[in-house]
């Protein structure tokens, strides 16, 4: 039997919940790294415009068949500049999987007032140097800390 405010929802769903992470609202950019499908597919479902960011064209294809209404490939050209440009009004929540390079791109494309969600950090994990940027930045996901102005 679940206990009191537990979710019956699935581990994927629970951590994918738009609502949960950067309180993103009906009609803004919601942006996803190493986006597989669940949490954008989600986002969309509560009215959301969805952008992912993939590792490839197929998987942009995939996404946009699920009805993401962008897909950008982090592998080809200038990521930033690509963000801009499916982005032209900034992104309102940045879902990020990922850290690195790939988190830098949609900080410098963050609308005002736009939320990130750190969710994990698949560009450092199997790295034996620290990663550039904030040393501890790993603790904010860890801590499950918010950072806020």
């Amino acid at each position: 039997m679940p206990r009191a405010g537990s979710c019956s929802c699935s581990r994927h769903e629970r951590t994918a919940r738009p609502g949960r992470y950067g309180a993103a609202k009906p009609g803004e950019t919601f942006v996803v790294s190493a986006a597989s499908g669940v949490t954008g597919a989600l986002a969309k479902q509560h009215g959301r415009r969805v952008v992912g960011i993939t590792g490839s064209p197929e998987k942009g294809a995939w996404l946009r068949e699920l009805g993401f209404g962008a897909a950008v490939d982090r592998t080809t050209g200038d990521l930033g500049e690509a963000l801009r440009e499916v982005c032209p009004d900034g992104i309102d929540v940045y879902f990020d999987h990922v850290g690195g390079a790939v988190l830098d791109a949609a900080l410098g494309n963050l609308a005002l007032f736009g939320r990130v969600a750190v969710c994990g950090l698949l560009s450092v994990y199997d790295r034996d140097e620290p990663a550039p940027g904030p040393a501890r930045f790993d603790q904010i996901l860890m801590a499950a800390g918010p950072i806020e102005d």
